[in-house]
């Protein structure tokens, strides 16, 4: 969507020097690509040969399940980097990129939107959150080669600062977090031309209808609402059950969340392991209090070791259903009657804001305005790190170019990259 239409042209028509100039850059460009190649499969290499290092580096924030995920995830982006060659050929290697990595998957975000633009262009700078940020250090010492070192370098400093020093002279920014944050990164002063890349989160509901395989359904919203103990921008904020079929997919999902393990990351076998940030907590408390009425399975908050154990809350899809962000194990079910009722949540200004993917099991008919439906799978099972992902809300996800509108749209670094200097962009 992002990438530079190839325009037709016949040598014929050409100067005979811009001839010379497009042969010798056809030349640079193929030899590029196997840098590219090599080098990318060189760090996937690498990754794999010390996972168990960097399963030790991961499960000091997250699950065991959750590290081996992103150990996964990662070394399939970086042997799959050819898929994006398309793109990457458009790029210009004289770029500097300042790139905000999300608060959650360490490594999957620093290959995203670290290692992955470095291969690309001539340097990348990246500040991970302070969640993170130890973790993000000490993985990137283990599987950094020579022929990034010049490339890409981690900052460990205050937001404002990051922003100010480096983002503010780069070529492009990469952005995962909040739609505020976007906002006070893009008024703080960007340079001239340069590109802010958006990657937000979205309510990717899942909808249960009567005809759906309740067991596929119910394995697939419990491994979404679980993953990184809920610590997931992807994640469902709200799953949508009809009435016909609500008491016994509620009493599978119950079934499922009472035997997740609950403890320490550094176990194997624990599921659910300590929230990263304070503010989850908090957020989970006010979410609860407000209903306390309708929690079917768990509840229990261990305050000072920031332990939220797996929860069900079952309420109404109405005018007043809440959805929130909340960064945890909390499963939030809206029971609904009539398939309308869905598609009038859909087409509302709140959930519209934040429209990305819709998870839908069974029939549902209509048009789920602005948002990806996924037939019978998780937005987990669809993420693909060669892949454009994102969504059309406002909040969602978007590529915009200093003084003009956000083109808003799913995302691939690698495509958006391949716009910087058109249209007066360098």
């Amino acid at each position: 969507m992002l990438a530079r239409q190839p325009k037709s042209f016949s040598f014929a028509d050409c100067p005979k020097r811009w001839m010379v100039v497009q042969h010798g850059r056809a030349r640079w460009m193929k030899q590029n690509r196997s840098w590219v190649e090599q080098v990318s499969a060189g760090l996937a290499d690498k990754l794999e040969r010390n996972s168990s290092a960097i399963l030790e580096c991961l499960t000091r924030y997250e699950t065991w399940g959750t590290a081996h995920d992103e150990i996964f995830r990662s070394i399939r982006t970086l042997n799959g980097i050819a898929r994006e060659w398309q793109y990457i050929r458009d790029v210009d290697q004289r770029l500097t990129v300042a790139s905000f990595l999300p608060v959650n998957q360490p490594l999957y975000g620093l290959t995203l939107f670290g290692i992955m633009p470095a291969l690309m262009v001539r340097r990348v700078e990246v500040r991970p959150s302070w969640v993170t940020a130890d973790v993000v250090s000490d993985i990137w010492k283990r599987i950094s080669v020579p022929e990034l070192e010049s490339r890409l370098s981690i900052r460990n400093t205050e937001r404002r600062h990051f922003t100010r020093e480096c983002a503010s002279e780069s070529d492009a920014v990469i952005l995962t977090g909040t739609y505020a944050t976007a906002l006070s990164v893009a008024r703080a002063g960007l340079k001239s031309g340069s590109l802010l890349i958006f990657n937000g989160s979205g309510v990717n509901p899942v909808v249960v209808m009567p005809d759906a395989d309740l067991g596929r359904a119910a394995d697939g919203i419990i491994r979404s609402v679980t993953y990184n103990s809920g610590q997931d921008c992807a994640a469902p904020k709200c799953v949508l059950i009809h009435s016909i079929i609500a008491d016994e997919i509620i009493g599978i999902l119950a079934s499922g969340l009472r035997k997740m393990n609950i403890g320490s990351c550094g176990d194997p076998a624990v599921d659910i392991g300590p929230v990263a940030r304070p503010s989850s907590v908090t957020n989970v408390v006010d979410f609860l209090t407000d209903h306390r009425g309708e929690v079917v399975v768990g509840g229990c908050i261990d305050v000072p070791r920031r332990l939220i154990h797996p929860t069900l809350v079952v309420s109404r899809l109405d005018d007043q259903f809440r959805f929130p962000e909340l960064y945890a194990p909390v499963l939030n079910i809206g029971v609904f009657d009539d398939p309308d009722t869905v598609m009038a949540f859909i087409h509302s200004d709140r959930y519209q804001r934040h429209a990305m993917y819709a998870s839908v099991y069974g029939s549902l008919k209509g048009d789920l305005l602005k948002t990806t439906v996924l037939r019978d799978e998780t937005v987990l099972d669809h993420e693909d790190g060669n892949l454009p992902f994102g969504g059309w809300g406002t909040e969602a996800s978007f590529v915009k170019r200093s003084g003009e509108p956000p083109i808003r749209g799913p995302v691939l670094v690698s495509a958006a990259l391949s716009t910087v200097g058109q249209g007066g962009g360098r």
